[in-house]
């Protein structure tokens, strides 16, 4: 049994010994309320431990992902008169992981291609994002810098609309006072 199980059949008991005491309390009366009370704190509790494990499963997993790369590049390019044109640029994504080699019976470094950010596969996005965030390309990272996901995200959203917000524009509106 996991610790999620462990975690998740503690709170189905305590949440019948919750609705066991609720209907005790006109019998028994401050005794069966402080005792829902402890109950209802041990629930919370529980329910915190129980997020915790899933989150530390979830982190695990990613971990377990990820695990099998060892190198990830970025190189871009533009084509000729489009200089600086993010929704022109051309990404050649090399990567290296581990696959299991039938014939060796090992796991051998396999090295991969792909030519854009849309064909990069799950795994190596986020070993790109959270491992390597520093070879995420510059101008990318300059549409939300700090954050490799906020970035990418506003980069796919500009390919979709065909054009960029840069993280730095301005509000025309934010030195309006209105005279009273």
């Amino acid at each position: 049994m996991t610790d999620i199980d462990t975690i998740t059949a503690e709170l189905e008991q305590l949440s019948i010994d919750l609705r066991i005491i609720t209907a005790a309390i006109p019998i028994l009366g401050k005794v069966a309320e402080t005792k829902a009370k402890d109950i209802g704190h041990a629930i919370r509790d529980a329910e915190t431990r129980l997020a915790t494990a899933h989150a530390d499963k979830l982190e695990q997993e990613r971990r377990e992902r990820i695990a099998g790369f060892s190198d990830i590049t970025v190189a871009l390019d533009y084509p000729p008169q489009c200089e600086g044109n993010l929704l022109r640029a051309n990404f050649i994504i090399d990567y290296v992981k581990l696959f299991y080699d039938p014939s060796s019976r090992m796991p051998v470094a396999k090295p991969h291609r792909v030519t854009s950010f849309r064909e990069l596969p799950d795994d190596a996005y986020d070993y790109l994002v959270t491992v390597h965030p520093d070879r995420i390309p510059a101008e990318i990272m300059a549409l939300c810098p700090g954050d490799p996901n906020g970035a990418f995200a506003a980069y796919f959203q500009g390919l979709r609309r065909g054009m960029f917000r840069s993280a730095s524009r301005v509000d025309p509106w934010a030195d309006l006072t209105l005279a009273a």
